[in-house]
């Protein structure tokens, strides 16, 4: 799980390319700390302005997505037909509700 929150951060932040943001961390002596600090770096990551405006880079899924349209994270099928979105994103939506400060 911390290899997900790091590479979501990544692509929060524009550089989800990079394949080595999707591995797990080095140390894994500690699981629960990893996890705890991964989960911290993708909160950040989805807070900072300007995180949702930016073109999200998934590789697991081959492809990038453009800012404001929603992808699906559980499929690996997406929507071909132009003007349409696929389904809303199950991580997405609990980063979007975990990092908004407004309700």
């Amino acid at each position: 799980m911390a290899a997900q929150h790091h590479g979501f951060a990544a692509a929060a932040r524009g550089t989800g390319r990079d394949l080595d943001s999707w591995r797990e961390p080095a140390d894994m002596s500690d699981p629960a700390r990893t996890h705890r600090a991964a989960a911290t770096v993708v909160l950040a990551a989805f807070a900072e302005p300007g995180a949702t405006e930016r073109e999200f880079a998934l590789p697991e899924l081959g492809a990038s997505f453009p800012a404001g349209r929603r992808s699906a994270s559980t499929s690996s099928t997406t929507s071909s037909t132009p003007g349409t979105s696929p389904p809303p994103s199950a991580y997405g939506w609990t980063c979007r509700t975990t990092c908004s400060t407004s309700p």
